[in-house]
This record gives C-alpha cells, sequence and structure tokens, in this order.
C-alpha cells in the first residue's frame, strides 16, 4: 500500500449540514466545463465554479440528492434536486444566469433566505426552478442515465423503504404547432423548448429484501445496468432491454460456475424480491433453491433480468450490514470495465465481476462511501483516510492501492471533473493557478465536505 500525498486544495465554504448524496460534479451551465453543486438540510442549493458560488436557489425542502444530466432528452444538462419529503425540482441554470434578474436583493444572499427571483447585494444569483413536482418520500440516492435501453435518460431513485423507483420525463403530448414568422421578424430566442412542458412519469417499480446502502449505473457493452447494495454485503443488478435476446446472451456468457439468483420480468411490472423467491402476477418457475440455500429462479417475460450476487455475505456477522456499490471498474490490463466495487459498514471492500471475488480488503473503520472513476475504485471512510484502486497505475501489481490521509471527518464525498484555472504545462494545478486569471478547464479531483462546513477540493493526477 503507497501514501498519496496531495498537496494542493482549493477550499470553499458551505452553509447547513449535508446528506451524503446531496452533491454532485457536473456542467450545470452547458459551457462545456464541470460545477460543483451541493445542497443542505435546510432546502439551500449552492452552485460553485472554480473559486466562488456563481448561484443559489433555496426553500426546496431538505435535499437528498441532487444529478445533473440531460433529464428532458433535448441535448442539454438540468439540474436535478430531490428532497426527503418527496418533491422533485428541476433547474435549468444555463437559461436562469442568461436571463434578467427580477429583483436586486440587498445584503449577503448567503446569508438573507428572504431573496428570490434576483441577485443579492454580493452578486449572488438566485435561480429558481422551472418544474416542481410531488413523486415519492424518502429518496436517499439518485443518478440518470439509460437503464431501459431506449436510447433516452431516466431518472433512477432508491428509497430508504428497500425501494427502487425509475422516472422518465414525460413531455406535455398537447404541443403548439410554430406558427409561420411574418417576413422581418424574428425568432424568440429565449422562448422555451417545448419539452418544458412536462412532468415527470413513473416508470418501474422494485422491492428489495433489505435496505438499500447506495446505487450506481454499471455499463457492460451498450446496455447499462442498475447495481444496488443491499444489506450484508449483498448486490443486486437489474438489466432492462428491448431486444429479449440480448438479456440471454449476457446470462449465459456469465463466467460464474455457480449461477446467481435470476428473475426475469416484464416493463412495468412490480417486482418483490424475498430472497430465493418472488411474487409477481407473471407465471413463476422454480428451478431449485430454498431458504437457506437460494437457487436459480426465473419468471419468464420479455425484457427484465433481475441478478442477485451474495457474494460474501455468508462470512458477514451482520446480515443486515448498509452495503455501498459502484460500478465500471477496469480489469488489470485495461481492455474492459465489467466489474464492480464493493463496500460496508464493517470495513470489507471488494471488487467484484458478476458474483465472483476479485480482490477484497478488511479496512479498520466502516466504509462510507464507494466511487469509481475512469475505471478506479475509491473507498471513504467517516474519519478521512480514502483509499484509491487502481488497477492499471503499475504493470507489476494487479492492484495498486494508494491512501490518502484526510484530516477531518467526512460528512460527504464525491470524485470527478471539476474546472480550475491552471498555468504552463502542468497536468495539475497550484498553489499558484489559484485566482490566476488563465482558461477554466476541467481536472479530475477529489472533493471532501465536513461537518464544520467546510469544502476541500483535491486536483488527483492519479485518477
Amino acid at each position: 500500500m503507497r501514501t498519496l500525498s496531495l498537496v494542493d486544495c482549493l477550499e470553499l465554504k458551505f452553509t447547513g449540514s449535508i446528506l451524503k448524496e446531496a452533491l454532485c460534479f457536473g456542467d450545470v451551465d452547458n459551457d462545456g466545463v464541470s460545477e460543483f453543486v451541493v445542497g443542505n438540510s435546510d432546502g439551500e442549493l449552492f452552485i460553485f465554479k472554480f473559486d466562488k458560488c456563481i448561484c443559489r436557489a433555496f426553500d426546496l425542502g431538505c435535499i437528498a440528492a441532487v444529478a445533473v444530466g440531460d433529464l428532458l432528452n433535448i441535448g442539454r444538462n438540468f439540474t436535478v434536486v430531490i428532497t426527503t419529503e418527496g418533491y422533485c425540482h428541476v433547474f435549468d441554470v444555463e437559461d436562469e444566469l442568461k436571463s434578467p434578474p427580477e429583483v436586486v436583493v440587498t445584503g449577503s444572499a448567503l446569508g438573507d433566505s428572504t431573496a428570490k427571483n434576483g441577485v443579492g447585494g454580493d452578486g449572488l444569483r438566485v435561480i429558481q426552478q422551472f418544474h416542481s413536482q410531488r413523486i415519492v418520500a424518502n429518496t436517499k440516492a439518485i443518478f440518470l442515465a439509460d437503464v431501459d435501453d431506449d436510447g433516452m435518460i431516466e431518472l433512477v431513485c432508491g428509497l430508504t423503504d428497500r425501494v427502487l423507483r425509475t422516472y422518465k420525463w414525460n413531455p406535455n403530448p398537447i404541443l403548439i404547432a410554430p406558427t409561420e414568422l411574418v417576413e422581418g421578424q424574428q425568432e424568440n430566442p429565449t422562448f422555451p423548448h417545448p419539452a418544458y412542458e412536462g412532468r415527470v412519469q413513473a416508470i418501474n417499480k422494485w422491492e428489495l429484501t433489505n435496505q438499500i446502502g447506495s446505487i450506481a449505473p454499471h455499463a457492460q457493452g451498450n446496455l447499462v445496468s442498475i447495481i444496488i447494495g443491499t444489506g450484508g454485503g449483498t448486490v443486486t443488478r437489474i438489466t432492462e432491454v428491448r431486444d429479449p435476446s440480448r438479456i440471454r446472451e449476457d446470462m449465459t456468457s456469465s463466467s460464474s460456475t455457480n449461477p446467481p439468483t435470476e428473475i426475469f420480468g416484464s416493463v412495468g411490472c412490480r417486482l418483490e424480491m424475498k430472497d430465493s423467491i418472488s411474487t409477481t402476477e407473471l407465471q413463476k418457475q422454480n428451478v431449485g433453491g430454498s431458504d437457506d440455500q437460494p437457487g436459480l429462479n426465473t419468471i419468464y417475460s420479455e425484457n427484465i433480468s433481475i441478478k442477485r450476487y451474495a457474494l460474501n455475505s455468508s462470512r458477514m456477522r451482520n446480515q443486515n450490514i448498509s452495503t455501498h456499490v459502484a460500478g465500471n471498474i477496469a480489469s488489470h490490463d485495461g481492455t474492459d470495465r465489467d466489474s464492480y466495487a464493493v463496500g460496508t459498514w464493517d470495513g470489507t471492500v471488494m471488487i467484484c465481476k458478476d458474483d465472483m471475488i476479485e480482490w477484497n480488503l478488511q479496512l479498520n473503520k466502516p466504509v462510507m462511501t464507494v466511487q469509481s472513476f475512469m475505471g478506479s475504485a475509491i473507498f471513504v471512510d467517516m474519519e478521512g483516510p480514502t483509499y484509491l484502486i487502481n488497477r492499471r497505475i503499475d504493470s507489476k501489481m494487479q492492484n495498486c492501492i494508494l491512501r490518502f490521509y484526510f484530516e477531518e471527518q467526512v460528512a460527504a464525498f464525491r470524485v470527478g471533473l471539476y474546472g480550475m484555472r491552471r498555468t504552463g504545462g502542468s497536468s495539475t494545478p497550484t498553489n499558484n493557478d489559484i485566482g490566476s486569471e488563465n482558461e477554466i478547464q476541467n481536472h479530475k479531483c477529489f472533493v471532501y465536505v465536513t461537518f464544520q462546513g467546510d469544502i476541500y477540493i483535491y486536483p488527483n493526477e492519479f485518477l
């Protein structure tokens, strides 16, 4: 195990307490450079670009999770905020920043919760969501990806009550036909896209056996699956396709000699996973298995495959212990990213492929979160130590482990691209670069949010 030294750091300030999924990196204003989005339990949303907060929103409710992506499927990014009360707020930050503010509020906007639809005295812009909708309460984690093989982005939500749901933006089917312009008349470029007049629509719902620790997308080939970390170090993988033969090919190509629990269901159905028993209105065929030793249970249908990987759950002292996952971990030779990372609250960390454990390690502290980035796996515990597993950094080692000591307790953590300034030919920003007027470029970064309201962003060339 090697020690990773990250000297350069960008420090930002943040107010309020944070839930660990209420932060993300993303290009919120569609300028090609990633920003940092973070929300607190008081309903305040902050968006940072480089070394300052460029805008905020408030009165949103207790923010549970945030994501940035093309929710409306029109070729531009939107910021999605989900609250614990069950509200879904969608922001078009690019449009909000371009349009003139309606009012100007005196005083500091960071400390003045009465500022709406304008800017504060310190120039901080206050933005408003263009869509708010009540969905379901108790959401704990979300992500945006095409998980049903239709070429459209879906919103995937993991709930605290063992339920996983998917949603899709449904534009208003009654669209006004464009009128012909009079000669010399110019089209209004600020007129909203017709897709803005819509709402998120529930697509699928799954009820799992144990509590959901985390959810993540896991791409294999052209398919994107949902992987869910469930209690006791187990992982559930859900794959939905339009061509049923692709599921069968995926099932027969499994490298495991002991097949995982297999379930098939149709689009829109409700599947309840009860260990080796699943209940649904569809016809069920039990191909062996018992309560103690689950076998292969299959429901024949069209589109959905559900696999449950027990991994080393039999060794867990607590079968309900929280489990976190991250997808698309690279192989040793870098030919694919079909593996996934698993971390549990008792300190067990693993890299797995299907139901085979390729590598594991026992840590002394609970794993707070597991992240993946460009084929690397990152495990973080609440005391600060961070473990970066890069399987390709050293050709002489199958798994190169880099440990970085963050010196404070961690409330939330993310890894991703963030826009920072740099000078010269250096690949990493330096302390002298921070505050310079050079062009902002995306850099690979760790970000830590502490319980004291501090945000630390570390550029990391080892990712």
